[in-house]
């Protein structure tokens, strides 16, 4: 299950931090886990409120495309995607990593 690797990874950049409150994630469309699995894994893992908010991905494409990518198919750990003006595999801009946006302590 890739998703408690993913969720121990978040977990042990919180270790230094004592008495969580609540921790604020950001998951991109294009990273391995979705807004749903993230927030059900790490509920499962800490006694502390988790809130997952969901960033669109972009992209960029040889075909001067900028934007949201055309998701193909979605499985267990990865993202298929495409340009959605060319159909070509455009470079990611943002929206593939989970990322720490905010500790609240007691």
């Amino acid at each position: 299950m890739h998703e408690l690797t993913i969720c121990k990874q978040i977990l042990n950049q919180l270790d230094k931090y004592r008495r969580i409150k609540s921790i604020t994630l950001e998951v991109g469309t294009l990273a391995p886990l979705t807004k749903q699995e993230l927030k059900e894994t790490m509920e499962n893992m800490v006694d502390y409120k988790v809130n997952v908010i969901e960033k669109e991905a972009r992209v960029r494409c040889s075909c001067k495309y900028k934007g949201a990518p055309g998701i193909l198919e979605r499985a267990h750990d990865f993202v298929i995607f495409k340009c959605p003006a060319c159909g070509k595999i455009p470079e990611i801009i943002e929206g593939n990593k989970i990322i720490i946006k905010n500790i609240e302590l007691h």
